[in-house]
């Protein structure tokens, strides 16, 4: 195993103004002072604007939440700083730090967007007076909070847990520093026939959605937002299937099939982040179908260009986000015992379960984010496909049934092929299942889904072939 000795420590001593001891006193009684005057002063404006009914209004809104960040800022940082004047022990706990970091940089930003949000208010009560309450209404204005809020939260998330995952160093440990991943070592019969499927699969999945993507660009009849939606999704499935498939290719034919920590890391983020980003597609494509076959006299303008691109942009840019603090949070513990990863590529429990430090926390960070962020993607799923099938069920004639029907059969075969994977690998629990199972669904959603979207797509959609045979007509 590749590593080196280290001490991992679990507190942290906070110097402060430990150099000045003549000074003690009156540097207490100086925080102590100015603490008790920024509690007075913004619990004070705080009420006032409050009890006040003329001052119901936005300016006081944002400035009764600018007093109530400036008391939470506050009491983040001068409390322990109080109890380290009149302490000879002025140590925190990593934990303690962390937390106190996590809450000085969500507030202060929190400060940031509030004082840009009351920048945005005075603009427009000078230079709109008349707009003014038209635009700055209550509902506008508590989005405004809310984003401002919702954005320091995951900022903050962010930078602690960028600051938290280097190692800080206790007991002597050796710290890993590269893995080694088993994937199908223990098959050395099936080493060459496992690396021709493997590449096979891999050359399918390339020619497939490389295809699928230029056939809708060269054909103007495809340019809707069906096949904008299938163009990214061919993409992500690119993209998917490149972030494993050929590492595990190199490790079919290399005898050390290591990993370093760097490669891991940036590896589950990748594949975090296209994964999610397939099951948010899907459910973006889902709302699609549900317009086009409830509501298809509105169809184009509901889903017009504008909308499109921006539901595309904000599934990526949220995702991205999610991504980075799944792999942040994974990779914040401590790994320091064994360095083999019993997968053929970088995932989260298997990494998990190779730490030597508490991960209970990180377990039910993992969780609870998994589990917000795939309600969040499969509830649209769901709800859509409700209002479809009662849609056309309405339909009197088979054959506008069969029509509408063929309209999303290629989706729900996806969806259905999709979902049903990650079911069986991340909600069954892996008990119920030997390890090739395991292997084998693992293979079937990272390799076999990819492989098989642009045949779905294809093969089951009539546009998408005339548009083929017009490809090959012209040549």
């Amino acid at each position: 195993m590749e590593g080196e000795n280290k001490t991992f420590i679990t507190e942290i001593i906070l110097l402060g103004f430990s150099d000045l001891p003549k000074l003690q006193n009156l540097l207490f009684t100086t925080f102590l002072a100015m603490y008790a005057l920024t509690l007075l002063g913004n619990i004070g404006i705080i009420l006032l604007i409050r009890i006040d009914p003329q001052l119901h209004t936005p300016m006081y809104l944002f400035l009764s939440n600018l007093s109530f960040v400036d008391i939470c800022y506050s009491s983040t940082v001068t409390p322990r700083a109080l109890a380290n004047f009149i302490m000879e022990n002025q140590s925190i706990s990593l934990s303690g730090c962390a937390t106190q970091f996590y809450f000085i940089a969500m507030l202060a930003s929190a400060e940031c967007f509030l004082l840009s949000v009351m920048a945005y208010d005075r603009y427009m009560a000078i230079c709109n007076p008349l707009l003014y309450t038209a635009v700055m209404t209550k509902k506008v204005c508590i989005q405004l909070l809310g984003n401002a809020y919702v954005i320091s939260l995951t900022y903050s998330l962010i930078q602690t847990g960028n600051i938290f995952s280097i190692p800080v160093k206790s007991k002597n440990q050796t710290s890993v520093t590269e893995f080694i991943l088993l994937g199908f070592s223990d098959l050395p019969k099936l080493q060459i026939l496992l690396f021709i499927v493997f590449l096979v699969m891999y050359i399918l999945t390339l020619l497939g959605n490389i295809s699928i993507v230029t056939i809708i660009r060269m054909d103007p009849h495809l340019h809707t937002p069906m096949y904008y939606f299938l163009t990214n999704l061919a993409f992500v499935d690119l993209c998917y299937s490149s972030t494993i498939a050929p590492k595990a290719l190199v490790d079919f034919k290399v005898e050390k099939n290591t990993i370093s920590l760097f490669e891991c890391a940036t590896q589950l983020f990748m594949f975090v982040n296209m994964g999610s980003v397939e099951c948010y597609l899907l459910a973006v494509m889902a709302y699609d179908r549900y317009v086009a076959i409830c509501n298809p006299l509105l169809y184009t303008a509901v889903m017009n260009r504008r909308v499109c691109t921006l539901l595309v942009l904000g599934v990526y840019t949220v995702i991205t986000i999610y991504a980075l603090m799944q792999t942040i949070n994974i990779f914040s513990v401590n790994f320091c015992g064994s360095n083999e990863i019993d997968h053929f590529y970088c995932d989260a429990h298997p990494l998990l379960k190779l730490s030597c430090s508490d991960t209970s926390f990180n377990e039910i960070v993992l969780s609870t984010l998994s589990g917000i962020f795939g309600f969040l993607a499969v509830i649209p799923i769901v709800l859509s496909y409700i209002l479809i099938i009662s849609a056309i069920l309405r339909i009197r004639s088979s054959e506008g049934r069969r029509k509408a029907f063929s309209t999303c059969a290629s989706h729900f075969s996806t969806v259905i092929l999709f979902f049903g994977t990650i079911i069986f690998i991340y909600v069954i629990p892996s008990s119920y299942f030997s390890l090739y199972t395991n292997r084998a669904l693992s293979v079937i959603y990272t390799m076999v889904i990819p492989m098989v979207n642009p045949m779905i797509y294809s093969l089951r959609n009539k546009d998408v072939t005339q548009a083929l045979r017009k490809i090959f007509q012209k040549k």
